[in-house]
This record gives structure tokens, sequence and C-alpha cells, in this order.
């Protein structure tokens, strides 16, 4: 079975290690004697980043709430790295990864205050941290979600 469909079905998780209060995932892909693990993206928002401006680029009007979204870091890695020598595997650093993603975007429904792009956006270069930004039409509004 492809490392794909183990985790669309979630089937074959090989490690679950809790890390900054969830869980994330991991699994393994053995391939010619060599071993990676992949691990749940992490899906933080980094609070010390947040921000709210008037877009002065839109034809309408309206704030930008512009944040970072932080999907890898090395502590993350470390942790698995300790959980899976607990189960006796050794494994380096550049050996943890997070899934691969092709494609990341951020969406809204049924929502009147908060507006997304909702485009997908590029993930080839597998960044740690990725910009994103949500519109509003109310500075206060704005304001609040800071």
């Amino acid at each position: 079975m492809s490392l794909w469909d183990q985790i669309v079905k979630k089937e074959h998780v090989f490690l679950t290690v809790e890390y900054e209060n969830r869980y994330l995932n991991v699994w393994r892909q053995d391939s010619n004697g060599y071993s990676k693990f992949y691990v749940t993206p992490l899906c933080f928002i980094e609070l010390d980043l947040i921000s709210c401006s008037r877009d002065e680029y839109s034809s309408i009007h309206r704030h930008i709430f512009g944040f970072n979204l932080k999907l890898w870091d090395s502590k993350a890695a470390k942790v698995v790295q300790n959980a899976l020598k607990e189960k006796n595997i050794n494994a380096s650093l550049t050996e943890i990864l997070p899934l691969p993603m092709q494609m990341v975007r951020i969406g809204l429904s049924g929502n009147d205050f908060v507006n997304s792009d909702n485009e997908w956006r590029s993930n080839q270069d597998q960044p740690h941290t990725m910009p994103f930004e949500l519109y509003t039409r109310h500075e206060h509004f704005c304001n609040k979600m800071v």
C-alpha cells in the first residue's frame, strides 16, 4: 500500500506523539533499506506575528488580517525522534519530515464578517511557515481578531 493510501485511510499509523497539546500521527515509509517518517503538519498560528492593516490595493474597502501558519519545526521532529528511540528506532532529524502537501489553502464558508481568497497555493518548496490573509470590511473587527 502506498504512503498516500495509508494517510488518506488513516491506516498503518506507525506512531502517535503528543506535541503542544495535540496529537501528531507518524507514518513510516521503507524503501531500499532506508526509512523515512512522515508526520502530520503542525498548523499553528504564530501569535506574535498577527497583524491588521487596511488593504490599500483593493478596489473595495477592506482590512487584511495577516498571520503566519507554522507547518513544521525542529522541536516537533525532535519529539518524534525521541518517541522513535523509545521503540529502539534510531532516525536522524533529516529522516523525520512533515507530510508532503502539494497545495494549501484556507477557506471559510457561512461567515458574513470574514472572507478568504479560498485559492490553492503551491507548497512545493515545503516552507516551515506560510503567510495567509483573511479579509474583513470592518477595521474594528479586524483589530478584535488580533
